[in-house]
């Protein structure tokens, strides 16, 4: 009989996805957490009954992302048995991916030696010489917590409600004991963390090592930078080597040239196949990156793309070569791509966005399943219809040309092209609320493809934060021009979909001057709130900068405009009040428009 609510978590999430120079490092953290959560949800879903996520033990393997903190019904003699089952699940499913990585490090040139060996134990756990998880009974990576309480009394309802908060209630506390233990780590440090020792030898420097490493035929410029410059330690080392790090998971520079990429396979096929041959003459094939493997016409990185890349030192780096490139054939391969750039009729843009999702007031929505008349039933349905969404945005990314890394219930996190991250984001809030019947908050990071990931991820998260702090159910752009130039723009979701796609549409179709959003935040700065003399100020603007005559509804686009700009009231004060930094809603619109002009123009300056 489940007569029981365990919960069951574990521990660093945030932190251990965070810990990435690539997007593939993102992508391998993430999908190793869900590779853990499966592992431990398998027994509570055997003997039990998992309410979050609600899934059967048989629908497990199918689910490409699972929360870390497990909700489910179990019997209560069994409490503790399940819960340390699920722990040991979860090792040994770590167990697997560090056994996967050591077998490739410990297959190429230097080999590991006992000081290499003994790193690798102490950081991971698992021990190499045994091939087994050296302790069940601590790990120096995962924390995992959890809690439970019977279901008691003679009504139902009240009985699930009751033990659901007392076992959510000493998780809390439980959480907050952190009872793990501190371990030295001493000499060079890694490069992803730069917390524990990198992996080494005896009598060796780890920069030693990594360079001799990152020469090996079977380690391209995708997996490590050469001459030393990257060094891992053993959970780093998981990520980039293990069996989900060999994925070919795009970068951001692919994703950023995605619209390129279909525009040259479209418009100048045969420029592109004399460009490919350049390029395979002149980077030996094991080292090329093919995140598009099955295509024929490219398959490689969208780095490529780029110009500043075909030179000496940016090939040795990205793809570590051995030895310059030859000047001849270096020479070649830019010519073929200037005639791709001639045929094609422009240039690939370098700016991408990292778009990251969280649904708004969750804990107060279980909170009303618990207080509905079956509290069970009501919090399953809540459980799957966040499953169906998640299930659902893999092909909603794919069709705006993006990268999913996680879609976890309410949580997202994903790379798109510059030019698609608001409309995905749009897409996915409506799927959202259709699916959830909740809202949630989005923040997109719009960057190069050259910034630091984790400065861009951060950035992403933070404007995620202020949309939650300007009253939730809204949308926060960060833009971070090549130039240093930060722009924030924050708005309801409403307006962003009512107004935002179609006024960048009339600036990409050249109906509009480009030098308009200018003009309004000049004008902005004079006329701090909306009203009659602001729509009159954008009844004049507008009909300056018609570029095609009588194509737009001039009259109609200022009521539309100043009834955004009133609109942004609330989100104006919140982020003034956040950040210092005074702002007025007219001056708020004015960026919204300059951010459709940005990526109009494709990240553009001019």
């Amino acid at each position: 009989m489940s007569d029981a609510i365990l919960i069951f978590t574990f521990s660093p999430v945030q932190p251990f996805i965070a810990e990435a120079r690539r997007a593939a490092d993102l992508f391998a953290g993430s999908q190793i957490l869900v590779a853990l959560a499966r592992a431990a949800a398998r027994p509570l879903a055997e003997y039990g009954e998992l309410i979050y996520p609600a899934v059967s033990s048989e629908e497990l393997t199918g689910v490409r992302d699972l929360p870390n903190r497990l909700v489910a019904q179990v019997p209560w003699e069994q409490v503790e048995v399940l819960a340390e089952q699920a722990r040991r699940e979860l090792l040994d499913a770590w167990s697997v991916e560090t056994k996967d990585a050591y077998t490739f490090l410990a297959g190429i040139r230097p080999h590991p030696d006992d000081t290499w060996k003994e790193i690798w134990q102490r950081q991971t756990g698992w021990n190499p010489d045994t091939v087994n998880y050296a302790d069940h009974s601590f790990s120096p990576v995962w924390e995992c917590y959890w809690a439970a309480a019977r279901l008691s009394g003679e009504d139902p309802s009240k009985a699930y409600r009751d033990a659901y908060i007392a076992a959510y209630r000493a998780l809390a506390a439980v959480k907050r004991l952190r009872a793990f233990e501190q371990r030295l780590e001493l000499g060079e440090k890694d490069t992803l963390s730069g917390q524990r020792s990198a992996l080494h030898r005896h009598g060796e420097q780890a920069r030693d090592y990594w360079r001799a490493v990152a020469y090996s035929p079977r380690v391209t410029g995708a997996k490590l930078r050469p001459n030393g410059r990257e060094r891992l330690d053993a959970v780093g080392s998981v990520k980039r080597f293990g069996t989900t790090g060999q994925e070919q998971f795009r970068s951001v520079a692919s994703v950023a040239t995605d619209d390129y990429r279909a525009a040259a396979i479209k418009r100048a096929p045969e420029k592109l196949a004399k460009y490919r041959e350049a390029i395979e003459l002149l980077v030996p094939s094991h080292l090329l990156y093919q995140p598009h493997k099955a295509d024929t016409a490219w398959p490689y990185d969208g780095d490529l793309f780029f110009l500043d890349t075909l030179t000496e030192n940016r090939l040795e780096d990205s793809y570590n070569l051995s030895a310059p490139p030859e000047p001849a054939r270096l020479e070649k391969a830019r010519t073929a791509l200037k005639e791709l750039y001639e045929k094609v009729g422009w240039h690939p843009r370098p700016y991408y966005a990292v778009l990251i999702m969280d649904g708004d007031n969750m804990g107060q929505r279980i909170d009303e399943y618990l207080g509905a008349e079956d509290p069970a039933a009501a919090h399953r349905r809540f459980s799957a219809s966040l499953l169906r969404f998640a299930k659902s945005i893999q092909s909603d990314v794919v069709e705006h040309h993006g990268s999913l890394i996680y879609a976890g219930g309410d949580d997202v996190l994903a790379f798109v092209p510059l030019t698609s991250a608001v409309a995905l984001a749009l897409h996915l809030q409506r799927c959202f609320h259709e699916t959830v019947g909740a809202t949630l908050s989005a923040g997109i990071a719009l960057a190069h493809q050259m910034s630091p990931l984790d400065g861009v991820i951060s950035a992403a998260r933070q404007a995620e934060g202020l949309a939650k702090r300007a009253g939730k159910n809204a949308l926060a752009v960060r833009t971070l021009k090549r130039s240093g130039e930060i722009m924030d723009a924050i708005s309801p979701w409403a307006y962003v979909e009512q107004s935002f796609e179609l006024f960048r549409q009339l600036l990409d179709a050249g109906i509009l001057s480009s030098h308009f959003p200018h003009r309004v935040l000049a004008d902005a700065y004079g006329i701090p709130v909306p009203g009659g003399q602001w729509r009159a100020s954008l009844r004049r603007l507008l009909r300056r900068h018609e570029e095609k005559r009588g194509e737009m509804e001039i009259d109609q686009w200022a009521e539309r405009l100043d009834e955004w700009a009133e609109n942004l009231r609330g989100a104006t004060a919140a982020y003034s009040h956040q950040t210092g930094t005074t702002l007025t809603p007219t001056e708020m619109l004015a960026r919204w428009l300059l951010l459709a002009r940005f990526i109009a123009q494709h990240g553009g300056e001019e």
